[in-house]
């Protein structure tokens, strides 16, 4: 299965496991991901228009130590899955979207008319994040979560693609006792981007499930990691896996 990203540093978290995961439920995958750091969808547009080789080509949840333009990587093989998302601080302001999401799903569809086109739906910062873009939603988690779901549904209706609802799982996961803020276990490693490890995994396993449709809960990977990070797994795996059959 062949799937590519257009996306940014919160794309880069998301497939940093994938592959391994996959692997593990023994589906054979070539996963890139086009990483420019904030990427937003206008940009990814311009870029579209440039034609310029300004992406760094991640294949596999690795650096591959080159750069591509947009064409030659949808020209690059027979891509399954194409995923489109907005930059993180923009990500629950509607009017960031359009027109530049329409714009590059038709762009995608065209050059690559084979693949199906997803949505990689984002996640709202820490509560305590020191992030420039959270004040947009003043400082509320909560407001930028709603802000950010209203978007991403508006644009996989406008669009006719499936979401891939990673940010549902960070939300909801954040309810739980083992990742509530008030027991100091962060999603997040330094407010936004995913923990090293189980973040990482969290968003992994939504994209194994909905992207793959693989279950994640009779999957044995788990990252390296120490001893007492094991026991996080489970409740992310059930998680994640009732979220996104609920779709």
């Amino acid at each position: 299965m062949n799937i590519l990203a257009i996306g940014n540093s919160f794309s880069q978290d998301a497939l940093r496991y994938l592959h391994d995961i996959a692997a593990s439920g023994g589906y054979d995958t070539h996963i890139v991901n086009l990483f420019i750091g904030g990427c937003s969808l206008e940009t990814h547009f311009k870029n579209m228009q440039s034609g310029e080789a300004v992406y760094d080509h991640e294949i596999n949840g690795q650096a591959a130590d080159c750069k591509i333009s947009l064409a030659d990587a949808l020209a690059e093989r027979a891509w399954d899955v194409i995923t489109l998302q907005q930059c993180s601080g923009y990500s629950g302001i509607v009017d960031s979207y359009y027109p530049f999401a329409n714009e590059l799903a038709a762009y995608v569809r065209r050059k690559a008319p084979g693949a199906k086109l997803m949505i990689h739906q984002t996640w709202a910062y820490d509560v305590k994040s020191d992030h420039p873009h959270f004040p947009f939603y003043d400082r509320s988690q909560n407001r930028m979560y709603s802000a950010l779901s209203e978007a991403y549904n508006r644009l996989a209706e406008t669009l006719r693609a499936p979401l891939i609802p990673v940010g549902d799982c960070i939300q909801t996961l954040r309810e739980t006792e083992e990742f509530h803020a008030e027991h100091g276990r962060s999603l997040c490693r330094d407010g936004y981007h995913l923990h090293l490890v189980y973040g990482r995994y969290v968003a992994a396993a939504c994209w194994y499930e909905c992207v793959i449709g693989g279950d994640i809960t009779t999957n044995g990977f788990i990252p390296d990691c120490p001893p007492e990070m094991r026991d996080l797994f489970p409740v992310i795996r059930e998680t994640v896996h009732r979220i996104c059959t609920l779709l």
